[in-house]
């Protein structure tokens, strides 16, 4: 009889602390599942905040959202890979008084080549010049140019769109 009651009484200890034990791994993956779905909203809205046409689904598709979010991150490289900075932009005012046409000199740093009537040149979101002075593709190391005939005076702004996007902008 002692030896059936310290049997049993092992395979109650042992029930006991197997039952804690998937109780504490429960609780654990239930915080991690919280905190993947909060991070997967936060991913969700993220996305369309930086002008992703957004996810459909439920935060807690993690499939959908993994799907999107690779989509989303190939949108925006090629987004980023569509823009400009000071560092690749020569600019020239129009001067009155010699009548010298205003520019940008837009160097194509990336790897991709631009098409020259894609460019758009707005000055106060007023379409400038279309397209560069030089048409058809410009490839890597190559100089887009986009003319002006007016004077950028301060608190004016210059803007290039390529393909539909803001590709640099210029406060004069």
């Amino acid at each position: 009889m002692e030896r059936s009651t310290f049997i049993l009484s092992l395979a109650v200890l042992f029930f006991i602390f197997t039952t804690g034990l998937l109780l504490t791994q429960f609780l654990v993956q239930a915080e991690q599942l919280s905190q993947a779905t909060e991070l997967s909203a936060s991913t969700k809205t993220l996305i369309k905040e930086l002008g992703h046409r957004g996810c459909a689904g439920s935060a807690e598709d993690y499939a959908t959202m993994r799907t999107c979010t690779l989509a989303a991150i190939e949108h925006i490289k090629e987004r980023t890979q569509h823009t400009f900075t000071d560092d690749n932009v020569q600019y020239k005012n129009h001067n009155p008084r010699t009548n010298e046409t205003g520019y940008l000199l837009l160097t194509n740093t990336g790897t991709d080549e631009f098409t020259s009537e894609d460019f758009i040149l707005l000055k106060n979101k007023n379409i400038e010049d279309r397209g560069c002075v030089i048409s058809g593709p410009i490839p890597p190391g190559y100089v887009c140019r986009l003319d002006f005939t007016t004077t950028c005076a301060p608190g004016d702004v210059l803007e290039v769109e390529y393909q539909g996007q803001t590709a640099y902008i210029k406060n004069c």
